[in-house]
């Protein structure tokens, strides 16, 4: 493959050293990166640049993983501002959140265009012009976006629409219910008590990720997924008491979902590690993360070597490893 020119950013590996094969049955690499869906700033906006850059000059296929399950804050736009000659960053709220506690933005409804319009309107005259191309840019995206069903749909358009012009092909966008599947499922409940070991063994490496390790019981142990109904996710287990093929179920208010049959992948959402362990093992050749997504993607790197070779082997006891409970 031929090498892009060399990037205004701090790229580790460089660009130049990246190299995709096609997995059986691609005819062409596939590279990935993801975030929620925000408006971002622009370090967020580099992955998919740098992913734009590279399939310019490689027969590449790309994907942006929209985190859509994850609640977030209301979504806010940062703007540059200046004030007794000093630069800052100033926030605009575009959303009101009514909610006690925020929910995930594939659950809460799309922004109404007009008060995009009228945020953005206000500061309009307090502006240089450079910014104010960039927020009307902003509210014809919003405009050109009509008929979605949520706040990540709206927002993953939008961000579609302004970052397009910068890619040099299209970039397919994923929410998180596309990305875990049956397979992974399977090799889960083959032997979850292995997972869980090689999970928490892995976050216990690397502390500086913040990824907390999971509840291990002798019966129980929770394993690295989310359970989402209607509203909110809640922490997945699952039961070692039973003779028969280990069950996934949850708690609190999710209870009632089905978690036992083929459909529990409509209900199921992957945790950061588990994004990241799934997307790279079957759905990319390539994954690029930001800052943080690096410090983190440690703990996936270890997590999975560990369990697919079989390190952490063992289906009964493994341990109170965990810092919470099935009944927290």
């Amino acid at each position: 493959m031929a090498d892009p020119p060399t990037p205004r950013l701090h790229i580790d590996p460089p660009m130049g050293q990246w190299r995709v094969t096609p997995r059986s049955g691609r005819t062409a690499p596939v590279i990935a990166t993801g975030h929620q869906p925000t408006l971002w700033h622009p370090g967020i906006l580099a992955k998919d640049l740098a992913l734009g850059v590279f399939t310019q000059h490689n027969a590449c296929s790309m994907i942006h993983v929209v985190v859509d399950h994850n609640p977030i804050g209301p979504l806010t736009l940062a703007i540059p501002a200046r004030q007794n000659d000093e630069l800052f960053s100033r926030r605009l709220r575009l959303q009101q959140i009514s909610q006690a506690e925020p929910l995930p933005p594939n659950r809460l409804p799309p922004i109404p265009t007009s008060a995009i319009e009228r945020v953005l309107n206000e500061v309009q005259g307090d502006t240089s012009g450079f910014i104010r191309d960039g927020l009307a840019r902003i509210v014809r995206a919003y405009r050109q976006t009509g008929g979605k069903p949520s706040l990540a749909t709206q927002a993953t358009s939008v961000l579609g629409r302004l970052k397009s012009p910068h890619l040099g092909q299209h970039q397919g966008a994923w929410s998180t219910s596309q990305v875990l599947t049956l397979h992974f499922l399977d090799r889960l409940l083959a032997d979850p008590v292995a997972c869980v070991r090689c999970y928490n063994r892995a976050t216990i490496a690397y502390p500086g990720a913040g990824i907390r390790p999971l509840y291990a019981g002798r019966d129980v142990v929770e394993v690295p997924l989310w359970a989402q109904d209607a509203t909110t996710c809640t922490p997945v287990y699952i039961d070692l008491g039973d003779s028969r093929r280990p069950q996934l179920f949850t708690t609190a208010h999710n209870a009632h979902l089905d978690l036992t049959g083929d459909n529990a992948v409509a209900y199921l959402r992957p945790r950061a590690v588990t994004l990241s362990a799934v997307m790279r093992s079957q759905h990319c050749d390539l994954f690029v993360h930001g800052a943080g997504g690096g410090v983190y993607d440690q703990v996936t790197e270890r997590w999975w070597q560990d369990w697919t070779a079989g390190v952490c082997r063992g289906r009964r006891a493994c341990g109170r490893a965990g810092r919470a409970s099935p009944a927290a």
